[in-house]
């Protein structure tokens, strides 16, 4: 049997959007005979550390600071005296400045400073020794998974094989950090771990980006997958809370995260403002407050937080427009647009700059309504997109059209293909 070991962040029971794209993937694995272990960070105190979910066992390693900040978050909740609130807030603010001090101020990536290293390799190595696993599969993003792999292997003698998933980039991501001379120390990170492991599985656009970096001196290591999500979606009629739509608007919806620099909302709020017979939902990480920043009347719009995924995908299903707000990178394409094809629904698609690699995959999409953010401004688009909404807010595409419109992103084909390989590689002598 192939025994593989991946080590990733954000997977369950909160998946971040790579671990969603990631899900397919391991369910055919487990389909052709392969057994998975994962071993991930544990964000909150109700979360298991062990738990098996279809067949994969998963093991959560605390994280620290991000467990903490929960607690702390919840402690705030509680109903109290003004006096106790008020101690309570600022003796929350000194322990998240002093977690955030431990595990973040030299960490090379603050989003997971908590999940340390050295526990993590620990928990690898103890499960290797029971079971002696054929590969090992670090998935970023986080990067942080790769260093873990790279020590796992160290620290092990039995031969085994390395493979890495590339969903974002490290060095040239500036979400990780905006400077040069840490970017540069982050480059050798990235060349030393290519140069060490078997093979690199990367997404379409970041092959493409690479090609154009000193990476591109793997050339050869490098595996172009597609994203495997695209799924036929089942409504889940008990298992998920109920996102309340307005009754006498048509409702669009946007689900994922939102980010100053990469992802930023401002011209899709915009244009939503001066809209009247349509309403936006959003499920994302920025509150009403933060939002605030980026338009003046927010109450316009509905703003929660980001929900279970099964939530999530029973409100694609019921909305009646789907929302993307496209990215400025080239080399990254929002995980979700796949799902939203999926789901049949038509799609608005906010672009940002006309390379944006999305638009390659949604002009195969026949209800697509595509806003050119560099061209034009929010007031020109609104009479095109009522009328887009008024004829097609009942339209709804079904999975099979879907796939032969997209048969090569099809998520079974490339779940397939990529399983396909992997085995081949874990064949293959060391």
């Amino acid at each position: 049997m192939k025994r593989i070991l991946i080590v990733m962040g954000n997977h369950s029971p909160v998946p971040s959007s790579v671990a969603n794209c990631v899900e397919p993937l391991v369910k055919k694995m487990i389909d052709s005979g392969f057994e998975v272990d994962v071993v991930t960070n544990r964000k909150q105190v109700s979360f298991p550390k062990y738990e098996r979910i279809h067949n994969v066992n998963i093991y959560r390693v605390d994280d620290y600071r991000t467990m903490n900040a929960v607690i702390l978050n919840e402690a705030q909740q509680v109903n109290s005296t003004k006096v106790l609130k008020l101690l309570t807030r600022i003796f929350s603010l000194c322990l998240k400045g002093l977690y955030y001090a431990k595990y973040c101020a030299f960490a090379k990536e603050k989003e997971t400073g908590g999940w340390q290293i050295q526990e993590v390799v620990g928990k690898c190595l103890e499960l290797h020794n029971q079971k002696k696993y054929n590969a090992v599969l670090s998935i970023s993003q986080p990067f942080k998974s790769h260093y873990i792999a790279e020590e796992f292997i160290n620290k092990i003698k039995d031969p085994i094989k390395w493979f890495i998933y590339e969903f974002d980039p490290f060095s040239f991501n500036k979400e990780v950090t905006k400077s040069q001379k840490k970017r540069n120390r982050l480059l050798k990170d990235e060349f030393r771990m290519f140069n060490k492991c078997d093979k690199v599985f990367l997404t379409p656009e970041l092959f493409n980006f690479y090609k154009k970096t000193p990476l591109n001196k793997f050339m050869e290591k490098f595996q172009s997958v597609p994203f495997a999500n695209m799924e036929r979606i089942e409504y889940k009629e008990e298992e998920a809370a109920e996102i309340n739509f307005s009754s006498d608007k048509i409702n669009c919806l946007f689900t994922g995260r939102l980010y100053k620099d990469i992802r930023n909302p401002k011209y899709a709020l915009d244009f939503f403002s001066v809209l009247n017979n349509i309403h936006f939902t959003l499920l994302t990480n920025f509150s009403k407050e933060t939002l605030r920043q980026y338009v003046d009347d927010i109450e316009k719009f509905t703003i929660l937080p980001m929900q279970s995924r099964d939530t999530a995908l029973n409100s694609l299903m019921k909305a009646d427009i789907l929302v993307n707000i496209g990215n400025s990178v080239e080399f990254q394409v929002p995980g979700k647009i796949f799902e939203y094809m999926s789901s049949g629904k038509p799609i608005i698609h906010f672009s940002k700059f006309p390379e944006d690699p999305a638009l390659y995959y949604l002009r195969k999409y026949p209800l697509v309504f595509i806003v050119n953010e560099w061209e034009r401004n929010t007031i020109d688009y609104s009479t095109e997109f009522e009328s887009f909404c008024q004829k097609y807010k009942n339209s709804k595409l079904s999975f099979e059209e879907v796939k032969t419109l997209l048969y090569e992103f099809d998520g079974e084909n490339v779940a397939k293909e990529f399983v396909n390989k992997l085995g081949s590689l874990m064949e293959d002598r060391i």
